[in-house]
């Protein structure tokens, strides 16, 4: 803590108080005229490529009108404090009142997640400065990173299971990575970095993953996260998974209609976007390392594929 307040020192705040938060090294921080600010400490200075990209790139989504928990500029012009050899960053904090995503009444929800993304990306498209943290495409983090690790960690009806969808995918995901743009994408995209009140999108936060690679990724990795994971990045931790599914089945297009109604999707990512999703349910490369693949998400998927397909061309068929 006491470093934290001497990191605080580097900005033009007040402070009132400041406290631990449950995520080690993130620090709550209220100034004397009632701001509130979230201070985090994000490692030795080899991350300062990407803290520079995210101070730029955010507040370039910030002076455009869309909420983001963009980095204060320090006294000294700079968008960090170095205390030692760590990195502080500081960020206007933004509530959220975790809303429902998973029951009857939640479909607006969805709508107002894809118009966010939307516009996120239409932002992101019209930034003109360099981006120079990494780029990832729709094919290689797949098919060059994943499947050389995973695979020979694999047997028996679960090997055949991931073969038959890395078969199925491949070809799409190649086309993708060939014929669509590269162009700023936010990438580290899960429910846990949104956040909303009473249904009010307020804000992107954790935006230290902005990179170059296709915007079909964040669509879909945005939508499968909320089925794939548990917790504040997905599914309710409580519950039975199979019904907070069902809703996601019921809901998830209206986000893919918002979403196009803001930024218009392009053919190619029409046509494909299914197989990427797809693509998406694929068990992670750490359930396999420590033998304890599942495959439910993906058979859910294979299982529920017609209806997810049709509810697709209603929401964004030509």
């Amino acid at each position: 803590m006491k470093e934290a307040k001497r990191a605080l020192e580097a900005w033009d705040v007040s402070v009132q108080c400041i406290r631990a938060d449950a995520v080690p090294e993130v620090y709550h921080v209220e100034s004397t005229t009632g701001e509130r600010f979230v201070l985090k400490n994000v490692g030795a200075p080899d991350v300062l490529v990407r803290t520079e990209t995210q101070f730029r790139v955010t507040r370039h989504v910030h002076d455009s009108g869309l909420p983001i928990a963009y980095l204060v500029e320090t006294r000294s012009g700079l968008s960090y404090s170095k205390i030692d050899s760590s990195i502080y960053i500081l960020m206007p904090f933004l509530p959220d009142d975790e809303p429902d995503f998973y029951g009857p009444d939640s479909g607006p929800l969805y709508r107002t997640l894809g118009a966010a993304y939307g516009r996120l990306h239409a932002i992101l498209a019209d930034f003109e400065g360099p981006i120079e943290t990494w780029e990832d495409n729709a094919y290689e983090p797949l098919f060059k990173d994943y499947v050389p690790k995973a695979l020979p960690k694999l047997s028996g009806e679960a090997r055949r299971r991931v073969e038959d969808t890395l078969s199925e995918v491949e070809g799409h995901l190649r086309l993708i990575a060939s014929s669509l743009p590269m162009e700023p994408v936010f990438q580290d995209v899960h429910r846990g970095n949104v956040r909303m009140v009473k249904g009010e999108f307020r804000g992107f936060i954790d935006c230290d993953h902005i990179s170059i690679g296709h915007r079909i990724d964040d669509i879909t990795t945005a939508l499968i996260s909320m089925i794939k994971y548990e917790g504040r990045n997905g599914l309710p931790s409580e519950g039975e998974t199979g019904e907070h599914r069902r809703w996601w089945l019921a809901h998830f297009s209206e986000f893919l209609a918002s979403y196009n109604a803001v930024n218009p999707l392009r053919p190619l990512e029409r046509d494909h976007m299914p197989y990427v999703m797809l693509s998406r349910c694929l068990p992670e490369l750490e359930e396999i390392e420590k033998g304890n693949t599942c495959l439910q998400l993906l058979e859910w998927f294979q299982a529920n594929r017609t209806e997810i397909e049709v509810r697709f061309e209603e929401a964004v068929g030509e």
